[in-house]
């Protein structure tokens, strides 16, 4: 599940890449040639396979050839980069299809390398070494919690937009984390912001539908991809889990207590409440947006009228009015 693979350690001793590639041939040739070289290879002619697969488990690079016999590669290089476990994966095409449009085309909708067939064998370990080093050194996955990032983030929305497919953006926030970190430290923060990402993936996973996405803005900012249909049941359900949750990382004096008590940002003492979730929604079908800039400008107004608002809430957008609610 993705929620467990939050906070698994990307450092392996083998590299595991997945090969997606119809051709015997060529297939076997690649195999043995990167089992040789000390890969670890999973191998699959189909594009629904390699889909799966990469749903299943996490790979260090994915290589997929373009002309497959089910699904073409393009549907599954677009799929690949609009689902939270692959949207960072490095992803190298490998085709026959060697004009430039093809190149461009592919790198727009996310491909990292691209190698045209019959392809230099030095030429294609040097790739997957480069292309390995720059996911160690630049890495699109937020270093936290290895959910994508902002770029992935991005790319995610603009791929929507494009599609005129009808989704929603929740962005969410915490409140009050400050005032936890100053009294507990950043050791005991950082396990909150785990948590919270293993909360918002779950509840995506379970109330959502193949395709949705997660990713990790930065600090306590995450935000979530969706079908306008399920995002209230996914709110709710980070709302239950999060406010259940979220009084255990409090002392037994404080939990008995309702608060704890910090200086504020102009150094007054006061007493904060428990730390809570805030949920700005918009919706794809309220408004007339043609760049994923434009979203995030709405999602974070959205959010933080969410946050004026005690507790745990979410706010859902709706042209010129919101709806405000809180986990039932």
């Amino acid at each position: 599940m993705v929620s467990e693979l939050v906070i698994k350690s990307r450092k392996k001793t083998i590299a595991e890449l997945l090969v997606i590639e119809d051709d015997q041939e060529i297939q076997q040739v690649v195999s043995q040639g990167l089992s040789n070289a000390g890969y670890s290879i999973t191998v699959t002619t189909s594009g629904e396979e390699g889909l799966r697969l990469a749903m299943r488990q996490p790979f260090d690079l994915i290589m997929l050839d373009l002309m497959l016999p089910d699904i073409d590669g393009w549907t599954v290089l677009r799929q690949l980069r609009e689902r939270t476990q692959t949207a960072t994966t490095p992803l190298m095409l490998v085709s026959a299809l060697g004009k430039p449009e093809e190149k461009v085309r592919g790198f727009q909708l996310g491909a990292d390398d691209y190698i045209t067939k019959p392809f230099d064998w030095n030429e294609l370990l040097a790739r997957i070494s480069a292309s390995l080093r720059r996911r160690e050194v630049e890495g699109n996955a937020n270093p936290s919690t290895m959910l994508p990032g902002n770029r992935a983030i991005e790319r995610a929305i603009a791929a929507r937009l494009d599609r005129k497919q009808p989704f929603v953006v929740g962005y969410c926030d915490l409140d009050h984390f400050k005032a936890y970190n100053d009294q507990y430290g950043f050791l005991k923060g950082d396990a909150i912001i785990h948590q919270t990402a293993r909360i918002i993936t779950g509840a995506v996973e379970r109330s959502g539908a193949a395709g949705d996405f997660v990713g990790h803005i930065g600090g306590d900012d995450f935000v979530f991809l969706a079908h306008p249909d399920n995002v209230a049941a996914i709110c709710e359900s980070i709302i239950r889990e999060f406010d259940q949750l979220a009084p255990l990382y409090y002392d037994i004096e404080s939990r008995q207590r309702g608060f704890i008590r910090q200086n504020d940002r102009e150094g007054n003492p006061k007493q904060f409440p428990f730390v809570s979730i805030s949920i700005g929604v918009v919706s794809s079908l309220n408004h007339q947006i043609t760049h994923f800039a434009e979203f995030g400008d709405l999602a974070a107004d959205v959010k933080k009228r969410a946050k004026a608002h005690k507790g745990s809430v979410y706010l859902i957008e709706t042209g010129d009015q919101a709806t405000v609610k809180v986990a039932s």
